[in-house]
């Protein structure tokens, strides 16, 4: 009878720092480095033990264990040789792991397990890991699927293959090996047994996308996530403008990832907790197919539920998964999760850099980009990245977006509004100005048609904002300013207003002063709660981001960056800029604020004060710039234009999506931006009927 060994417990928790000791300048020994593939077995829920669990100590693999054991014979071509691990799921090899010293370069020794596969000799007693043969490629026949190898070090970017653990699924020869941050665990190698990735790719190929996803570019972003994934891409780019229904794409490619079967566990990745929530309320909001939402079809944990817990659709920040993964006894494994989605894609790599007390104080960039990579890196799953404004850092990590939808063919297609021409507020500071010194390193990059290809364009500009916003912060700057904007807005009406300031302290004397002033205007008809600060240090941020999207008041919002990402409030129609920003993604993220439609109140534009003359600054690398339908004609030639039967019969020969995918022709076109530059001048007529002060030459 064979002797059955002592199996080692993992009471006592493993310190991160103990695996680190492979990077220490000195040797270690092929003792030592056993040492430590050991503990990163049994982290990963494995029982492993090289001295003790050998396969010359007789140990077996046993029913209901999970054993590494060391030294296992193979046989191949006559030729013996002893795998460093084999990895037992109860009775059923799943894997090879092969072992080296720390100066050796790992990726290369993965053929080494490969053989091992091959030579692995079947006891009566096993069960095997495949149907009815073994996996071949050419004359090689397989008889483990996973095979592994490593040296018990952390994989740095310096010396990319001569660390970390290398895998490779050797069931199919197109697999490639990919470098992995840890072993997978025992229940996770038993799904991807299981999966029939082949089938789940056919069915997503040959089933139509659901009405739900009802826009033509929904659906194409849609098909061109399944066939990334199907290519095997781990990591996928997909750049939408704002406003145009990212986290929509996100449910019902969810549901279908699901539905499938070729995803079992997506984790939903978002940096903000109001992030999270929006997209939480959004998967339980509409119906998906046959009368239920995505909640009420599969299991979704909100913030509140334990990361632990594993349903199939899980909202987490990042900040709970640092603590999770990098400050925990029992950090998860890695194939916890086998697809994440991160939303705002582009927040990881270039952090709102936001001025405290009068001086910048800009949060650890650095650090919160190598923390932020470690969580994405950390599992075994695939990723899948949504912007609005990928820049040259996000492609860097994700690759180019398989799809793109950007803000001009939104707004030409008439699912986003457009913008006017900002209207500037000129004071000694905005004249003084910030521009782009020549000489800056600035790609960008322009394709056949001209327009800018966005992945492309670096995000921070190379001046110095931060001496700008500080003498924004005066009082003289701040009261010329908001007497402006007393006399441009109505806090009282339908339209809903963004005020982006330099720090927390810099929004408190802008809400301070438009409250002065507007109590001087309107007397016992203002509202106090018209104006208010959302920023983190505000009173339940989060109660006043709902109130700002759901209630009358409040109808200014005046923010720092709380509000620069993610926040749908479809009644924005003015967006006021009273600090600079030298990062193209952040400005970008500003302007998404207003884009979205709003039918219910007529909304057909959206306009822009410029207070520090961002635009003139970032006019280099803005894509986001307003579409411009014949800017010089009149109002005159556009009524003769649209009174002309030959040119409206020309016009109407030309077709444009439209957002009820019925054709809209050029003279629809035209007729829309008349309606709307006539709305606008009845509009203004109307106000200088009631206000003759405010009138303003040209």
């Amino acid at each position: 009878m064979e002797q059955q060994a002592t199996m080692p417990t993992l009471e006592t928790p493993i310190e991160d720092e103990q695996l680190d000791i492979a990077n220490a300048s000195f040797e270690l020994s092929e003792a030592e480095t056993r040492e430590l593939i050991d503990r990163q077995l049994q982290l990963a829920g494995w029982q492993a033990d090289t001295q003790l669990l050998r396969y010359s100590n007789g140990v077996r693999p046993q029913k209901g264990l999970n054993l590494a054991i060391a030294e296992y014979p193979t046989l191949l071509d006559g030729e013996e040789g002893f795998a460093d691990y084999v990895l037992f799921e109860g009775l059923m090899p799943v894997a090879v792991v092969e072992a080296k010293k720390q100066n050796k370069t790992v990726s290369q020794y993965i053929r080494q397990a490969e053989r091992y596969s091959q030579g692995f000799q079947f006891a009566s007693d096993l069960d095997k890991p495949y149907k009815n043969t073994p996996w071949t490629s050419e004359e090689k026949a397989y008889h483990i699927p996973f095979v592994y190898a490593c040296n018990g070090q952390k994989q740095s970017k310096r010396l990319a293959d001569e660390g970390g653990i290398w895998f490779r699924d050797i069931r199919h020869p197109s697999n490639i090996s990919r470098v992995l941050q840890g072993f997978h665990s025992p229940e996770g190698l038993k799904r991807k047994l299981e999966q029939d990735i082949e089938r789940a790719d056919e069915y997503l190929e040959q089933t139509e996308i659901l009405p739900y996803n009802d826009r033509a570019y929904q659906r194409e972003g849609i098909k061109a996530v399944e066939q990334a994934i199907a290519k095997d891409k781990q990591r996928i780019l997909l750049a939408m403008a704002t406003g145009t229904g990212k986290t929509r794409l996100a449910t019902g490619l969810m549901y279908r990832l699901i539905k499938s079967q070729r995803f079992k566990h997506i984790l939903f990745l978002v940096d903000r907790s109001t992030l999270g929530t929006q997209a939480f309320d959004a998967f339980g909001a509409e119906v998906i197919e046959q009368g239920q939402t995505l909640t009420q079809i599969y299991t979704v944990a909100d913030l509140g539920v334990d990361i632990t817990e594993r349903p199939e659709v899980k909202v987490a920040t990042v900040q709970s998964l640092v603590h999770r993964l990098f400050n925990s006894d029992a950090p998860l494994p890695i194939d916890f999760y086998d697809c994440i989605i991160i939303d705002e894609a582009h927040r990881g790599y270039t952090l709102d850099k936001e001025m405290t007390e009068g001086e910048e104080t800009i949060r650890d960039e650095a650090q919160y980009l190598s923390t932020y990579k470690r969580v994405i890196d950390y599992f075994d799953a695939t990723l899948i990245g949504l912007t609005a404004t990928p820049a040259l850092h996000t492609t860097e990590i994700f690759g180019k977006p398989v799809f793109t939808y950007s803000f001009t063919r939104a707004v030409e297609e008439g699912y986003l509004v457009n913008y006017d021409k900002p209207i500037r507020y000129i004071t000694k500071l905005s004249q003084a100005g910030i521009e782009i010194p020549k000489g800056t390193s600035v790609q960008v990059m322009t394709n056949a048609t001209g327009q800018k290809t966005t992945a492309l364009i670096p995000d921070d500009m190379d001046f110095d904002v931060a001496d700008f916003n500080r003498r924004v912060i005066n009082e003289n700057f701040n009261k010329v300013i908001c007497q402006a904007l007393v006399k441009d807005l109505n806090p009282l009406g339908d339209e809903k207003t963004m005020i982006f300031c330099v720090t927390d302290r810099h929004a408190d004397q802008v809400v301070a002063l438009l409250n002065e002033l507007f109590k001087e205007k309107y007397g016992k008809d203002w509202n106090n709660d018209a104006v208010v600060k959302i920023t983190g240090n505000a009173d339940q941020p989060s109660k006043l981001v709902e109130s700002y999207k759901k209630n009358k008041f409040p109808n200014i919002a005046v923010t720092v960056d709380l509000l620069t990402t993610g926040i749908d409030v479809p009644k924005i129609c003015n967006l006021v800029f009273m600090r600079k920003v030298r990062s193209r993604v952040l400005f970008e993220q500003m302007l998404g604020r207003a884009t979205r439609l709003c039918p219910e109140i007529g909304k057909t534009e959206f306009r822009i004060y410029d207070a520090v003359d961002i635009f003139a600054t970032l006019q280099a690398v803005n894509t986001m710039q307003p579409i411009v339908v014949r800017p010089n004609i009149s109002i005159d030639q556009l009524i003769r234009e649209l009174s002309n039967p030959e040119l409206m019969q020309k016009a109407k020969a030309i077709n444009v999506p439209c957002i009820d995918e019925v054709k809209r022709t050029q003279a629809d076109i035209v007729l829309d931006e008349f309606i709307q530059k006539v709305t606008r001048i009845l509009g203004k007529a109307e106000k200088f009927k009631h206000h003759p002060d405010q009138v303003k030459s040209a």
